[in-house]
């Protein structure tokens, strides 16, 4: 009854997401944009999105082998996706990294809380990156921010570097097992969220949008990418085209193009995490022990 209640409140959030979205923009222009959609923008786009997973991947390799567990890159790349694809389906918005933890603590002598403390900090670290990456953009179009509150770029900057230096100090401190790879899975994080930025600025370039507006759109599709870490859609559906449509007006960019550019982001991220359902898990020795 409780899983039942999950999914029918998803997919009520969902269908309420594409109501107000539907009521912001018509179906018709959404349908001519699409249809404008140079579609061998595609692969790039989907190429550099897998790309910033096999770099998510590896980065969350590292914190495992920080607590002992010792598990291939190949392997570890198979359980991800295959985690991707339990996401989607299973309840709850850490359906896949429950996954995770299951299989790896059946296999090592790590316990249930340490395998989870490395995936919750590996998130929280891409987080993190996602938002600064976030703010370093929306320098650029501080014209909107000042319309709403008198701020300047300089003291975005200076609490940017705050920030980082509070939470590099707070993990090294609380979380001292992973202070030797704490500077790497920042530096994977920044590529991993270029990577996903580029990907999206290739849909972007499939519809024909100038570059001068690319900063525009990837403010909003990181304020969309933030809500989307909420568990509260299926894969994000719904929530980051509602995100870019409603932000379209003030960042003076097309909704139509910016609800069918996300809505194809999100697209690719499913076709990527269905691809994980049929990816095999191929075990030829117990993982090695710590």
């Amino acid at each position: 009854m409780k899983t039942l209640l999950k999914w029918l409140l998803k997919i009520g959030l969902i269908a309420l997401a594409f109501y107000l979205v539907f009521k912001k923009v018509s179906w018709e222009s959404i349908k001519d944009t699409l249809q404008q959609f140079s579609l061998w923008w595609l692969i790039p786009a989907f190429i550099l999105y897998n790309l910033s997973q096999f770099l998510s991947a590896y980065r969350l390799l590292h914190m495992f082998r920080s607590v002992g567990v010792n598990i291939p890159y190949v392997r570890n790349l198979q359980l991800y996706y295959k985690s991707m694809f339990y996401g989607l389906f299973l309840p709850g918005g850490v359906s896949g990294d429950a996954y995770k933890v299951i299989y790896l603590q059946k296999r090592s002598e790590a316990s249930y809380k340490t395998l989870i403390t490395a995936t919750l900090l590996d998130r929280v670290n891409g987080l993190t990156t996602l938002l600064s990456i976030a703010a370093l953009l929306l320098i650029q179009r501080l014209d909107v921010l000042q319309e709403y509150v008198p701020v300047k770029a300089w003291w975005i900057i200076i609490l940017l570097i705050i920030g980082w230096l509070v939470y590099f100090l707070l993990h090294r401190k609380l979380f001292p097992a992973f202070n030797g790879v704490l500077f790497k899975i920042t530096t994977f994080s920044w590529v991993i969220q270029c990577l996903q930025l580029l990907s999206f600025f290739c849909l972007l370039k499939g519809f024909a949008i100038v570059a001068e507006q690319w900063i525009s759109y990837g403010i909003l599709f990181y304020g969309g990418s933030v809500m989307s870490a909420l568990p509260l859609s299926i894969n994000g559906l719904g929530i980051r085209e509602w995100v870019l449509v409603t932000g379209s007006g003030l960042m003076m960019i097309d909704s139509a193009k910016a609800f069918s550019a996300s809505f194809l982001f999100t697209l690719i991220s499913g076709v990527c995490a269905l691809i994980g359902g049929i990816v095999p898990i191929v075990e030829n020795e117990r993982e090695p022990k710590r």
